[in-house]
C-alpha cells in the first residue's frame, strides 16, 4: 500500500488512496444529495434527466473544494478518509499545503462538478462530464505508475500524499 523508495519517506500508494477516497465520498454525499434534492436536476424534452442543475453542479463543486481544501491545508493535513487512513497531504518540500494549493491539488475531485455545470448551461447533456471524467481518472490512475506515488494533480501541484 505505500513506497519507501526514496529517503525512508513512505508514500501513500493508489489503493490506499482510493479507500481514503471512498470514505471522503461518503462523508461528502450527505450534503450532496441534500443539493440535489433542494435543486433538482435538468430534464429534456420528453421529461428524461439530462443532468444535475446549473445552481447544483456549482454548489456541489465548492462543497468539495472547501472540505478538501480546507482539510488538507489545516494542521491535521487531510481529509477525514485520509485521517483514519494514517495519511496527510505535503508540498513535495514536506510543508503543510496553502489553501489555494490545496484546492488547485484536488481538480480531478470537483472539475466534473463544474464541467456538469457548463453541460447544464450550454445544454451539451453531460458530454463535457464525461470528457473531464476521464481526464480526472487518468490523473489519479497516474499515482499507481509513479516513483512517488503522485498523480498528474500532485505534479503539478507539487504535493506528495504521505504515511503519517
Amino acid at each position: 500500500m505505500t513506497d519507501t523508495s526514496s529517503g525512508g519517506t513512505s508514500y501513500a500508494g493508489f489503493w490506499i488512496r482510493v479507500v481514503a477516497y471512498i470514505i471522503d465520498i461518503v462523508v461528502l454525499a450527505v450534503p450532496i444529495v441534500v443539493i440535489s434534492i433542494v435543486l433538482p436536476g435538468t430534464v429534456d424534452a420528453s421529461g428524461m434527466p439530462a443532468g444535475p442543475s446549473l445552481a447544483g453542479s456549482l454548489i456541489g463543486a465548492a462543497i468539495i473544494m472547501a472540505y478538501v481544501g480546507l482539510l488538507e491545508s489545516s494542521a491535521k493535513q487531510a481529509t477525514l478518509g485520509k485521517m483514519a487512513l494514517g495519511l496527510k497531504v505535503t508540498s513535495v518540500d514536506g510543508a503543510r499545503l496553502s489553501l489555494g494549493q490545496a484546492i488547485f491539488r484536488v481538480w480531478p475531485y470537483y472539475a466534473t462538478g463544474i464541467a456538469g455545470a457548463l453541460d447544464a448551461l450550454v445544454g451539451t447533456g453531460m458530454i463535457i462530464s464525461l470528457i473531464v471524467g476521464i481526464a480526472a481518472f487518468v490523473a489519479c490512475v497516474v499515482v499507481a505508475f509513479t516513483p512517488m506515488k503522485q498523480g498528474l494533480h500532485d505534479m503539478i501541484a507539487s504535493t506528495l500524499v504521505v504515511k503519517k
